[in-house]
């Protein structure tokens, strides 16, 4: 077969110009932050509140979700518990007998860990610091240091000291003591939890992500919308490299593909819009927090049960076989040069 004819000069020329003119496709580019945590490797994820401390009954042990998440749960009877602030577990069971933060950080060392998040607040609005915009936390906990502990002052200085990255759990649309024992308004919720948030960033840093989920325990008729902008709004003032993640931001949470069928220019995120959902056959990438199987405390704070949780970051995930299928055979490393 005869190799095809070259084009005339002429034809060659104009066809150079037409692809010369022709603009240019503007594919989404990773901001430093998402460039940054692709590098982060292992990362760890700390739940560490009431629950560690609380005294369930037998019984609640076999249920399907044994985690108790300070105020959330309410279908058994916590008996003396509680003390004033039914839903919610009682400051004083919050009593650590042998706590060491640098105990974490040689443990997270060891297994090659680069991240720690840490439940700052969890669902139950429980502070590990003596927050000025909340009166249920370390502050009320008398029987530890006599009510004067901050977890996230020895959390932050001990991370510091071995080089590992903080990282908080601190979702701003669930805060159950602010909603069901205090019962805020709207606008004052919005206030505390941006208190909460310029706080942590401002005293307990450097902070390297903000780690929020999908749960919601607000006050009727908070506008969710104006609390995310003013949460993202005060985060990227505050602190402009903190990474948002996993389920809107700068990474999102998946356990499938890296690529998704949108994605706003010139980055592959959107601070506030949610995550695309993953697909293979989309055109575009995105840095995604790989989630997998660890071990996370029982409620008994002694026993250890498995729970899919945030395990590790792209181009180092083990996802499972029949994901690992599908999977491109390149890093996301490899896709950005």
């Amino acid at each position: 077969m005869r190799p095809p004819a070259p084009l005339p000069a002429a034809a060659g020329a104009a066809l150079l110009l037409l692809l010369l003119a022709a603009p240019a496709l503007a594919l989404p580019l990773p901001s430093q932050r998402q460039l940054d945590f692709m590098e982060l490797g292992r990362l760890q994820f700390f739940h560490f509140s009431i629950p560690t401390f609380w005294d369930p009954p037998v019984e609640y042990l076999y249920t399907r979700n044994p985690t108790y998440h300070n105020c959330v749960t309410t279908v058994i009877d916590r008996g003396n518990q509680t003390g004033g602030y039914y839903p919610c577990l009682d400051p004083l069971i919050f009593a650590p007998t042998d706590f060491s933060a640098d105990d974490w950080m040689q443990t997270a060392a060891a297994l090659g860990s680069r991240e720690i998040c840490l439940t700052a607040h969890h669902e139950g609005g429980f502070t590990l610091w003596p927050s000025n915009y909340s009166d249920y936390g370390v502050r009320k906990s008398l029987r530890w240091r006599g009510g004067s502990g901050d977890v996230l002052r020895d959390f932050a200085d001990a991370a510091n000291r071995w080089g590992i990255k903080i990282c908080y759990y601190l979702n701003p649309t669930s805060n159950s003591y602010h909603t069901l024992v205090e019962k805020l308004s709207p606008e004052k919720y919005i206030e505390a939890e941006l208190g909460m948030i310029r706080e942590v960033l401002t005293t307990y840093g450097p902070v390297n992500r903000f780690w929020f989920d999908g749960t919601r325990n607000l006050p009727n008729g908070t506008n969710e919308t104006d609390l995310w902008q003013r949460v993202y709004a005060l985060i990227r003032e505050v602190s402009p490299p903190t990474l948002i993640s996993p389920y809107r931001g700068d990474v999102c949470a998946t356990i499938g593909s890296l690529y998704t069928r949108s994605a706003p220019a010139p980055n592959s995120s959107s601070d506030t819009g949610g995550c695309a959902p993953p697909t293979e056959d989309g055109q575009y990438f995105h840095p995604s927090e790989q989630h997998g199987i660890t071990l996370q405390e029982g409620p008994d704070g002694n026993t250890v049960r498995p729970t899919v949780a945030a395990a590790t970051s792209p181009g180092h995930a083990q996802p499972r076989p029949e994901v690992a299928r599908r999977l491109p055979l390149v890093t996301p490393a490899l896709l950005l040069t």
